[in-house]
């Protein structure tokens, strides 16, 4: 089971100089080992969180994997996202 984080971390490994994901969707959730759907959902997420920018076609990492505060502050984080969701979504 992989973790957003070590999503997070295999988009950076392959962006190119401009920080923008190299590989399409369906490579990057092939070479990953999840499917397309869930990619789908997670870079959606991501982007909601600010994590990353969509840009046409493009997904532009916004931050170092590295200066993330990754663990229980990310999942406290996450959380407070997912209930807003949630909130938006029931109204």
């Amino acid at each position: 089971m992989h973790s957003r984080e070590d999503l997070y971390r295999f988009l950076w490994k392959n962006r190119n100089n401009k920080n923008v994901v190299d590989m399409p969707q369906g490579e990057v959730a092939k070479s990953f080992g999840i499917s397309y759907q869930r990619l789908s959902i997670v870079m959606k997420e991501f982007q909601e969180i600010g994590l990353i920018s969509k840009q046409k076609h493009e997904f532009l990492l916004r931050y170092d994997p590295d200066k993330i505060p990754w663990g229980d502050k990310f999942d406290k984080f996450r959380a407070g996202y997912i209930a807003k969701k949630n909130l938006r979504e029931s109204n």
